[in-house]
């Protein structure tokens, strides 16, 4: 009697595991940041450590636990080195290297003005954006008169 409703225990979680993974997926999928992507690859390597965890329980193999252990180290240093790529944090130049890398300061430079003028552009099109939206405006609210 307790072995059966161990083994729908098992059933149960496994199944419900196994449709927030398709979920973790979809969201991975959908998501409009790249954050969202980050947030959910480790989500699901989370959940496939519980999937690996119940299903040591389940078989009685011990060796299972051990290979969630380490599959939660590899999913964590995925994690940080998809931040790291994503978000270019190894690019970045400290004082120390501007001395011993010759032109990096030139190049930093030159890539915050190429930043600047970007902005200013940006800037320049969405005002002449909100001018246009508030001639159209004028124009709709003397149409109605």
């Amino acid at each position: 009697m307790l072995d059966k409703a161990y083994m729908v225990l098992y059933v149960v979680s496994m199944s419900v595991l196994a449709l927030c993974i398709l979920f973790i997926l979809i969201r991975a999928i959908r998501g409009p940041r790249l954050t969202d992507r980050i947030v959910c690859s480790n989500m699901a390597g989370t959940v496939v450590i519980m999937i690996i965890a119940i299903l040591s329980q389940w078989i009685g193999e011990a060796y299972l636990a051990d290979i969630c252990i380490i599959y939660a180290a590899v999913s964590f240093v995925a994690v940080v080195v998809l931040y790291k790529v994503y978000t270019n944090k190894y690019r970045r130049i400290d004082i120390k290297t501007l001395k011993v890398i010759p032109g990096a300061k030139a190049k930093i430079e030159n890539d915050n003005r190429e930043i600047i003028t970007r902005r200013k552009k940006y800037k320049r099109r969405n005002a002449q954006k909100r001018s246009e939206k508030r001639v159209r405006s004028k124009y709709k609210s003397g149409m109605e008169r």
